[in-house]
């Protein structure tokens, strides 16, 4: 059983940010046309909506929703809510690979706010690992960054990984709290209720198609967000962090079935410097527990 959940949290946050790399290209084509404050007040509403519907139908469906540290989870939904206004703005003012660059910073802060808070230090070979990581991701983009994005694109991406290490950070805390229902609620209900009126300031009827990417936008979301507390809830954020650079493999993934762009030598290279730093950084933390 003990193998078994050292090899499910690694799994669970490599699935999470499938999901998460569909959501940001789903994201991206609706900045277009959808205001943030409308865009982010959907998704958790659709989320809020699925999940109480099913509760309805199913009583108990997810398990209890009452928690010992309601200050937690709404820290969390606020970190979360802060984290999707920012990426609304880095997608649409920066290409997907900038703005992965700028925002996959945060295994590196996930590191930092895990030894300050959660008095889990990183081993010295985790943190060298990692950076090794983000230097990856420098080798697979620099050749082909623009610099064209505006300033308050990199901006957001910066800020948007500040809440997601905050959020990667806060969901350790909340390891004995991992019920679907708990998790999900506690970030749907609060942001839609806070975004409600915001979004209906700035509200631009949706296309038929649009309202078909929103919602699933909302599934996506709330799909990858349980996947990676569960999984930051079974495993140290040192020995998972690196992980977070599984995301560039997406990412490039994504260029190529949709924009049919082949990655070139330096894509090559970045992308084996993320693959080593992962395998190096687990296998390093595991041995400084």
């Amino acid at each position: 059983m003990a193998t078994d959940t050292r090899l499910l949290a690694p799994l669970l946050v490599i699935l999470a940010h499938g999901l998460w790399a569909v959501l940001d290209v789903n994201t991206k084509i609706l900045t277009a046309t959808i205001p943030a404050e409308q865009l982010v007040w959907l998704r958790y509403a659709t989320l809020a909506v699925l999940i109480l519907a099913v509760r309805a139908v199913v009583p108990g469906f997810g398990g209890p929703v009452r928690t010992r540290v309601p200050h937690l989870h709404l820290l969390r939904a606020a970190a979360m809510v802060a984290c999707g206004f920012a990426m609304y703005f880095a997608l649409r003012n920066l290409t997907l690979a900038e703005a992965y660059l700028v925002f996959f910073t945060a295994p590196l802060v996930t590191l930092g706010l895990a030894a300050a808070f959660l008095r889990e230090p990183a081993p010295p070979a985790a943190l060298l690992w990692a950076s090794l990581g983000f230097l990856g991701i420098v080798v697979a983009l620099a050749p082909g960054i623009t610099a064209e994005g505006t300033l308050l694109g990199y901006a957001a991406g910066a800020a948007g990984s500040v809440g997601y290490a905050v959020v990667l950070t806060v969901s350790r805390r909340l390891k004995a709290e991992r019920g679907l229902a708990m998790l999900l609620l506690w970030s749907a209900v609060p942001a839609s209720v806070v975004l409600a009126p915001l979004a209906l300031s700035v509200w631009v009827p949706p296309a038929p198609w649009e309202w078909a990417l929103l919602i699933v936008n909302g599934v996506l979301a709330g799909a990858a967000t349980y996947a990676l507390t569960v999984a930051f809830g079974l495993a140290p954020a040192s020995r998972l962090a690196a992980l977070e650079y599984t995301a560039l493999l997406y990412a490039f993934g994504f260029d190529l079935v949709i924009w049919h762009l082949l990655p070139g030598p330096w894509v090559v290279a970045g992308m084996a410097l993320v693959v080593l730093a992962c395998v190096m950084a687990e296998r390093a933390a595991h041995r400084g527990r």
